[in-house]
């Protein structure tokens, strides 16, 4: 949509969280209807509390003077290969982990806590890796999921695609994909998008009243 109002001397910096392969197609439409040069960016932590300034990966032929241009605005980018779809690659590949943490984190704790043993699931996950703060952690991540899960599972089609790619059987991508997807259509959106949840209590509190499944005690 954009490529017929592009201009000589200008370049196409594609930000868009999706798969390298959808990244060579669409670098391939504006290189070929118009002047303008493709860059592949890859967006890699959340924009809010960093704003410009959160870390950028960059691929392409044009990426060195897409990057060159973009420090002069103190923005925090690096170059990572010239061949469009390195940097979306590693994107995709790193939410494998993220996104899927996400998904671990929630299915384990909403299941321990119909059970009624959340506390103690958390603290023994806590002794096993004792210098991360799982509950703040937990906490911060599932009100993540609760705001942008539906983004978050659309993005993990993208994950699957790359892995397919790749040769490799997209699992955990899927399985990540459907229960942030589940977290989404539990329609947690309007409670927490205005900060929060405050505690992991409140977040297992909202999917037991969405659910109908009241945790054991």
């Amino acid at each position: 949509a954009a490529a017929p109002h592009l201009r000589q001397g200008q370049l196409y910096l594609d930000l868009n969280s999706c798969s390298p392969g959808k990244k060579v197609k669409a670098a391939k439409v504006v290189e070929d209807s118009s002047a303008v040069r493709y860059v592949d960016v890859a967006v890699m932590d959340t924009v809010p509390g960093r704003g410009h300034k959160v870390p950028m990966l960059l691929a392409g032929e044009a990426a060195e003077v897409a990057a060159e241009n973009l420090r002069a605005f103190g923005m925090n980018v690096e170059v990572v290969g010239d061949t469009v779809g390195q940097a979306s690659t590693i994107k995709m590949a790193r939410s494998v982990f993220m996104k899927g943490i996400e998904a671990i984190l929630c299915e384990s704790l909403v299941a321990a806590d119909r059970a009624g043993v959340a506390d103690r699931v958390l603290a023994s996950i806590q002794s096993t890796f004792p210098d991360i703060d799982w509950r703040a952690l937990a906490t911060y991540h599932m009100g993540r999921m609760a705001v942008h899960g539906k983004r978050r599972a659309i993005e993990m089609d993208s994950v699957a695609d790359t892995l397919r790619d790749l040769g490799l059987e997209p699992s955990t991508a899927l399985g990540t994909r459907d229960r942030q997807m589940w977290v989404a259509e539990l329609g947690l959106r309007d409670r927490f998008i205005d900060g929060g949840p405050e505690t992991l209590e409140e977040f297992l509190e909202a999917v037991s009243e969405k659910t109908g499944s009241p945790a054991s005690h």
